[in-house]
């Protein structure tokens, strides 16, 4: 690398790749001090975890929608990661957004809620300042 070359970025928060990489490696160390997987994220886990950190920075829930929109994820590979994520104690649901799905044209969003072990783990993703 020259020596004014900056490393890559990742989309969301212009965190240096190595940072983001070691987010994933810190996070997957958590999941499996907790006894929640064998195995390391991976790459696709990372993103959503890091876009789920973004929202959640700013508000306590964030629905599947706006994660796939963030992290320009498929739904087939989204839902199945959201579902890991509250099989590991990650993510709780059960609500659903306040409004009413005739004025929306659309059935009402599940919103997804970090738990506690949740929000240590995105706190791994936060842009470090």
């Amino acid at each position: 690398m020259l020596q004014n070359e900056q490393p890559p970025l990742n989309v969301f928060n212009r965190q240096p790749l190595g940072e983001f990489l070691s987010a994933c490696s810190m996070a997957s160390e958590m999941l499996k001090a907790e006894r929640l997987t064998r195995t390391n994220l991976s790459p696709w886990e990372g993103i959503v975890l890091q876009a789920a950190a973004c929202i959640v920075a700013v508000r306590p829930h964030f629905h599947g929608q706006e994660v796939k929109q963030f992290a320009q994820i498929q739904s087939g590979t989204l839902y199945p990661i959201l579902t890991r994520f509250e099989e590991q104690y990650l993510l709780t649901t059960g609500e659903l957004e306040d409004a009413d799905p005739r004025e929306l044209e659309r059935p009402l969003r599940k919103l997804y809620t970090p738990t506690e072990l949740g929000q240590v783990v995105l706190a791994a993703f936060q842009p470090k300042q």
